[in-house]
């Protein structure tokens, strides 16, 4: 989860800053940021990572693994396993809401054209164009076969060929399949704002694009005087997000307007924002790796996949609580200070192959943790540690050894005069 929200977080609001600078682009450039951006959503960073965690990338995972940690640290400390699997849930059950809600919006729309009293116009472009008096304005849907509505009133006016211009240029672009995903991505994740965000402006630069288009066909200040013409009548934009509606609202509209004065193209700084993504790529590798830090590594129950014959899974769970014996220290009230305690912990999950030292470093106190395990018989192992943890300017050194049975948990508890040392693993194979 943690993942999957900071990744697509990330992404999203990278985005928002792209198509701040894209505005004198064509509006194509900024829809293909947005849709991917939609996109990412949908996938499972996750899972991802689990087919990460099974291979063995060890020259960067000293330092992937700080950065990760610092992410966790900063944005995920609060939040438990419990709390974990119960957001998880939730989030299912809103998600599960939002794609019956998009088979409702399918079912509807599909009432609403049987009941529509429609006259066949023509085929243009291998799409049926019908006329209705019970539609405002124009629309174009579906997948396979799409088709367009424009209201009849529309057929002897001077602006019907710009309407229809437009409607035609959304089937070339394909803007129907690509305006019933991003209902479904809408539907399916209602309950997050950027998700929100995200849809209304992909489908604001469907309909800049469209008029782009038209407007080079039928020429600017034609399509400018059709658009405006007909702004002033009482169209309705249609309620149903998975169709491509003429008309949107007012604001909308008027944005249509006036971007059409508009020259777009592409520029140098265009060409360098669109070269800057492939740093994109590079965060999600940064978040997404071998050993994780996210879900996967909080929970003793998750088993990677596609393990090499030599190589096993390790859950840890290290803890130290260390006690200070304090002489001549004050606190800011001026209180003698006899003693306090400091905790440091490391939580990973990594891979490690049998009869090989691994080294790793954690955190910000840049923790060091050394493992060697060796295979006693079929079941067992043998894991050998060697754990600095460095608090308060202090050097403490450990060496545990620890005996753990295949997919069970072992521990170790350590009580000396001023710290207390608590090593949890699992080790699956």
């Amino acid at each position: 989860m943690y993942q999957y929200f900071s990744i697509n977080v990330i992404i999203s609001l990278l985005t928002f800053v792209y198509i701040s600078q894209l505005k004198s682009a064509p509006s194509r450039v900024s829809f293909r940021f947005v849709f991917i951006a939609l996109l990412s959503w949908l996938i499972p960073y996750d899972v991802i990572n689990s087919y990460f965690t099974s291979a063995d990338y060890t020259p960067l995972l000293p330092v992937l693994d700080e950065f990760r940690q610092s992410i966790k640290t900063t944005l995920v400390t609060t939040i438990s396993d419990k709390t974990a699997v119960n957001l998880l849930q939730v989030l299912f059950v809103l998600s599960s809401f939002g794609l019956i809600v998009f088979i409702h919006d399918v079912i509807k729309l599909q009432q609403k054209v049987k009941t529509l009293n429609r006259q066949f116009y023509k085929t243009i472009w291998g799409t049926k164009v019908y006329l209705s008096d019970k539609i405002d304005g124009a629309f174009c849907f579906g997948i396979i076969r799409p088709k367009i509505f424009i209201n009849s009133s529309l057929k002897n006016t001077r602006p019907f060929e710009s309407v229809l211009s437009h409607e035609i240029q959304h089937i070339k672009l394909h803007d129907t399949i690509y305006t019933v995903i991003i209902a479904f991505i809408q539907r399916l994740l209602w309950w997050n704002p950027l998700v929100l965000l995200l849809a209304r402006q992909s489908r604001l630069f469907i309909e800049l694009n469209c008029d782009e288009k038209t407007a080079l066909k039928i020429g600017k200040q034609t399509y400018q005087k059709d658009l405006a013409e007909l702004l002033l009548g009482t169209h309705k934009n249609s309620q149903n997000n998975l169709v491509l509606s003429y008309f949107a609202n007012q604001n909308i509209n008027l944005l249509r307007i006036k971007k059409l004065n508009q020259d777009t193209k592409m520029n140098k700084k265009h060409k360098s924002l669109i070269f800057s993504t492939a740093l994109i790529p590079l965060v999600i590798s940064l978040l997404i790796s071998t050993q994780s830090i996210s879900s996967n590594s909080t929970n003793g129950d998750e088993i990677a996949t596609n393990l090499k014959p030599n190589q096993v899974q390790i859950i840890l769970d290290s803890h130290i609580y260390y006690h200070f014996e304090y002489s001549g220290k004050v606190d800011k009230n001026g209180n003698k200070v006899v003693s306090s305690q400091d905790h440091r912990s490391i939580e990973t999950n990594i891979i490690s192959s049998l009869n090989e030292t691994r080294n790793f470093n954690f955190g910000k106190e840049k923790e060091e943790v050394k493992i060697t395990v060796n295979q006693v018989d079929k079941e067992k192992f043998m894991l050998d540690f060697d754990i600095t943890y460095y608090i308060d300017g202090q050097k403490i050194n450990l060496t545990p050894s620890l005996l753990a049975i295949n997919g069970k948990p072992a521990s170790l508890v350590s009580n000396e005069d001023n710290y207390k040392f608590e090593l949890n693993i699992k080790v699956i194979k």
